[in-house]
């Protein structure tokens, strides 16, 4: 393998070099092999489950909202429906069933939207 400073190049050189490599390139079928690392990563951030008994339902957001809001107010933020909203606490952990309503936290529903 040879190392080409390229800075120091005059353009010439340069235009040269660039058609000896597109030439390799297309001389291999347009593939040029890199070794490669399987790598697998999250689509969203890991989120711990919510503890509805460290849960406080008063809790404000720097911005001075609430936290937990309501299935309707979730609705509306996310431009959804109701029971898409629902869904998601119950599936995708953004909300939890408390007293026998759901509230939601616009933390983690503002991440998936």
């Amino acid at each position: 393998m040879t190392i080409i400073d390229t800075d120091n190049l005059k353009p010439d050189d340069l235009a040269d070099l660039l058609e000896k490599a597109a030439a390799i390139i297309r001389r291999d079928g347009g593939a040029i092999a890199a070794p490669t690392v399987p790598v697998q990563l999250d689509l969203l951030p890991s989120v711990d489950p919510l503890d509805p008994t460290l849960m406080n339902p008063e809790e404000r957001l720097p911005d001075g909202g609430l936290r937990f809001v309501n299935v309707k107010e979730a609705a509306a933020l996310a431009r959804c429906s109701d029971d898409t909203i629902r869904r998601r606490a119950h599936d995708e952990k953004i909300g939890l069933l408390s007293g026998g309503r759901y509230l939601i936290d616009r933390t983690r529903l503002l991440r998936m939207v």
